[in-house]
């Protein structure tokens, strides 16, 4: 059964991943030696297990794989397939290469949640082939498919059940037919590879796909298995886009940031977008990822809640950070895990953190935020807003004031130039639950960020975190045609909310400018203009138009 335990990063209690799997492996022989309660205790006692923790380190001896023996990994009996009420169940959907390609197992690459699919009764159809990599014969195999919208893209199978032999391998579609070996583009092998646990998730990465090509995932499980038994396993299937939020100048998204701390788990959880690493992560793998961040104060604490997989203790084995000014020339401030705490900021002024880490087991998930280190003269509990009518209502709430003087709603739609909204007076001092509110009664079409500045009577400031309310008016609308295109060039259609120049920018997945000019528009005059870029290679693209009253942005996909 899956557990959900939200907590912060932290290290193993057990002193080496040697020692662990040894414990691991004497405990496994005696439970096999037990009456069958106590084998079936210990196979619940193997089920995936998820944790939200924050950042703790563990550690490692870096022990080879060879120290770790397949019998301790994959030795506990799986549930047979011998009843005779499992055998008349029909088997999956998607049992054979056809169905596959049609849905509900298409699968759509970053669409949120994986989808569950199982092994359990499926067979082997005629003409299929055991991928490559494979070191067992497989029996049972069920398919699925997506479309490639990038080069670099990914797939992952969360096990739930089945865990030391299922498997699966990766196809480009060119034909009707079942397709072969030649045609392979990533697999993964049945036994687990990670050093010291059981591996939840099993991924591919793959590279030079063909952007609008169909590629087809074939799903495997070898029958009557050594110690796994043939009732194949379950499991979560998901594909998506490799991730490039690696660099200062390509963040991932802003991290979220709290006026004072730390904020317990729940709080972050619930208040902060989770952050998708994609692909996942397994056991002794290495990422780096960026985000950028606004200054509420000139000192402040950094930690991050990661969402783990049998943690057994810890979630990393090595944390190192660095801070950047949005120029994103040398390091602003360095640090590791002994030292979460950033100093010498300017409040308001935005930041890149980034931060790299070794994990200390599967990993899928999460929520980098700060706080600021000193207490604050207002306590802010919320800062929201939503659209209505033709204004965006913003709202917020006070638990406490002390010598405050003002709020100022800002708004900004790039994240760097922001502009004043409202201005509300502050109660001064208060040890009661105030609420305030505010009114834009000019936001831009598109993307408006959002966020609240106080200001004491002494002149001090501190900001609250962003907020993003997608402001869309139907008659003023960008549109593009063809889409997707086969040629570098294409036609925009484009309302104006006002007079001015326009600029027309074009972006890659990656975040570079790859295109950009600027042209006057009148209000409410139909623009129609025809854009060749040259330069455009396959793959999927940004295209941004702002006039300085609006921002509006839409996708375009090149094949």
């Amino acid at each position: 059964m899956l557990r959900l335990i939200k907590s912060f990063l932290h290290l193993p209690k057990l002193s080496t991943p040697k020692l662990m799997r040894k414990t691991l492996c004497v405990q496994r022989k005696i439970r096999l030696a037990l009456s069958f309660i106590f084998i079936f205790i210990s196979m619940i006692a193997f089920s995936q297990e998820s944790k939200r923790s924050l950042l703790t380190l563990g550690e490692s001896d870096n022990a080879p794989l060879e120290n770790l023996t397949q019998s301790c990994l994959t030795g506990l009996p799986e549930k047979s397939n011998s009843s005779s009420a499992l055998s008349v169940l029909p088997p999956p959907g998607n049992d054979n290469f056809a169905a596959g390609l049609n849905p509900p197992y298409v699968l759509s690459p970053n669409a949120g949640p994986c989808v569950t699919g199982t092994t359990s009764q499926a067979t082997w159809q005629t003409g299929e082939v055991t991928p490559s990599c494979h070191t067992l014969t497989s029996t049972m195999s069920v398919w699925y498919s997506f479309q490639a919208t990038n080069a670099n893209m990914w797939v992952s199978l969360l096990v739930q059940s089945g865990t030391c032999y299922t498997a699966f391998g990766v196809y480009r579609v060119t034909g009707p037919g079942i397709p072969g070996l030649a045609n392979l583009v990533g697999c993964v092998n049945y036994p687990n590879s990670n050093p010291t646990r059981p591996q939840w998730y099993k991924k591919v990465s793959m590279t030079g796909l063909v952007v609008g090509s169909w590629y087809a995932i074939q799903v495997t499980y070898p029958n009557g298995a050594a110690g796994c038994g043939g009732a194949g396993g379950s499991f979560c299937i998901a594909v998506g886009v490799t991730s490039s939020c690696t660099t200062c100048s390509s963040p991932c998204g802003p991290a979220c940031t709290f006026p004072s701390g730390p904020p317990s788990v729940p709080v972050v959880t619930s208040t902060c977008p989770p952050s998708s690493l994609a692909p996942p992560m397994n056991e002794m793998e290495t990422r780096t990822r960026c985000h950028s961040f606004t200054a509420n104060y000139p000192s402040m604490s950094l930690q991050m809640i990661i969402l783990g997989y049998s943690c057994l203790g810890g979630n990393v084995y090595s944390f190192n950070w660095s801070v950047y000014t949005t120029a994103c020339g040398a390091a602003f401030q360095t640090g590791t895990l002994a030292n979460l705490n950033i100093t010498g900021l300017t409040a308001g002024q935005n930041y890149v953190l980034c931060y790299n880490w070794t994990s200390a087991c599967d990993m899928d998930t999460v929520w980098p935020y700060l706080w600021s280190n000193s207490p604050l003269p207002v306590e802010l509990i919320s800062f929201e807003g939503n659209k209505r009518g033709k204004n965006v209502h913003l709202q917020w709430k006070t638990a406490s004031e002390k010598n405050s003087s003002h709020f100022v709603v800002e708004r900004t739609i790039d994240g760097e130039k922001f502009t004043e909204v409202a201005k509300i007076l502050a109660a001064g001092n208060s040890s009661q639950l105030l609420s305030y509110e505010a009114f834009d009664e000019s936001p831009l079409n598109g993307n408006n960020f959002y966020r609240l500045r106080e200001v004491d009577l002494n002149g001090e400031e501190q900001f609250s975190k962003l907020i993003e309310i997608n402001f869309v008016s139907e008659s003023h609308t960008l549109t593009i045609h063809p889409n997707p295109i086969k040629q570098h060039y294409f036609q925009i259609r484009y309302l104006p909310l006002s007079t001015g120049i326009a600029e027309l920018s074009v972006f890659d997945i990656t975040g570079r400018l790859v295109y950009n000019d600027s042209f006057s528009v009148s209000e409410n005059e139909i623009v129609n203009r025809n854009v060749s870029v040259p330069d455009l290679k396959e793959g999927l693209y940004y295209i941004r138009l702002n006039n300085g009253a609006e921002f509006v942005s839409q996708k375009l996909i090149y094949h």
